[in-house]
């Protein structure tokens, strides 16, 4: 999938799909907000595989916002900038 979904089931929430980043500059950015009914009571960490040997941690404020925090290279602990053309950020939480 080449952008996000969301759904919910009961009390949890299930996000599903990816996304890309232009120019990514190795600080927290901000993807896409979930709506109300839909977010976490706390922070929800977790990590997501990029294209190639690669990794990001992700997380969802109980805001709903959804952010990629940083991005590594998993061979070498190197940090990932510039263009991620593809970010899983697939997961799932108990909503609020």
């Amino acid at each position: 999938r080449n952008k996000l979904g969301y759904c919910k089931i009961g009390d949890i929430v299930y996000i599903a799909g990816g996304i890309g980043i232009t120019n990514f500059s190795g600080n927290t950015t901000a993807v896409a907000q979930l709506p109300s009914g839909y977010r976490p009571a706390p922070i929800h960490y977790y990590f997501a595989p990029l294209s190639g040997s690669r990794i990001c941690r992700a997380l969802v404020n109980p805001n709903g916002s959804i952010y990629v925090e940083w991005a590594k290279n998993i061979n070498d602990g190197s940090d990932v900038t510039g263009e991620l053309t593809w970010i899983d950020l697939s997961t799932w939480f108990v909503a609020i």
